[in-house]
């Protein structure tokens, strides 16, 4: 009578190969993905412009509100004729837009360069997490202003935070079933979601008031998160 061996332990599957939130600004089918008149086909050539336009904007947004930068200041300061400008961009709002889909990629390239086995335990690393965030948006002014500025009442802008909000949560989850054996349940996405949202509404609160994510409010988000995972996540999770 032959015995029957084990299962051996699965090994989480790596995640799909992350596709851009929208595609690339760089990329000539971004105007088939956003919604009309957002941003328009270009040539390369036009492409390079494009990213001429965006470039001048960030620049100005590190010394205006974004509300004092126009379409008109962007193109004069990018030296690119108004008229031209149009072809990339049909207003400063899509503009905004822009800048935004190019920090929420940084940001998703800065979490993804965390690995988790560098840690020994899922605080640590998911500390790790919040502190990239956090230094991704010190060392982008500009994004950080319509991260919390008026851009976020734009449909667009709306639904590129929930696809980074869920683009986050899936890095974490990733990160966390590599090195630690993690049972699943079914609001895990969400918890993690959850999680993530806790701490972007501390980094709002910093931003409001300092105009800037301190080191204070770092703290109080790693703070408020791993409080938060604590009802879901026991102290020590096993290492795989």
């Amino acid at each position: 009578m032959t015995t029957r061996q084990a299962p051996k332990p699965r090994r989480p599957k790596a995640p799909p190969a992350a596709q851009p939130l929208v595609p690339d600004l760089h990329d000539d089918l971004l105007a088939k993905t956003l919604p009309p008149g957002q941003f328009k086909f270009t040539s390369k050539q036009g492409r390079a412009r494009r990213m001429q336009l965006l470039n001048a904007a960030k620049e100005l947004l590190r010394d205006r509100p974004s509300e004092d930068v126009s379409l008109a200041d962007v193109c004069q300061h990018a030296g690119i004729p108004r008229a031209s400008a149009y072809h990339f961009f049909s207003n400063i709002q899509a503009v905004f837009l822009g800048l935004r889909v190019l920090h929420a990629e940084s940001l998703i390239g800065a979490l993804d360069a965390v690995h988790s086995h560098d840690f020994d335990n899922w605080r640590d690393y998911f500390s790790a997490l919040i502190d990239q965030g956090a230094n991704a948006l010190r060392n982008d002014p500009a994004a950080t202003q319509l991260v919390y500025g008026n851009l976020g009442s734009m449909s667009e802008a709306r639904r590129l935070g929930e696809v980074l909000d869920a683009r986050l949560a899936e890095i974490a989850v990733h990160g966390l079933t590599t090195r630690f054996t993690l049972q699943q349940w079914n609001e895990q996405a969400e918890v993690f979601g959850v999680a993530f949202t806790l701490v972007d509404s501390v980094f709002r609160l910093s931003w409001r008031q300092h105009g800037t994510v301190t080191e204070w409010m770092q703290t109080e988000a790693r703070r408020a998160a791993i409080s938060y995972l604590r009802n879901y996540l026991p102290e020590v999770l096993p290492l795989c």
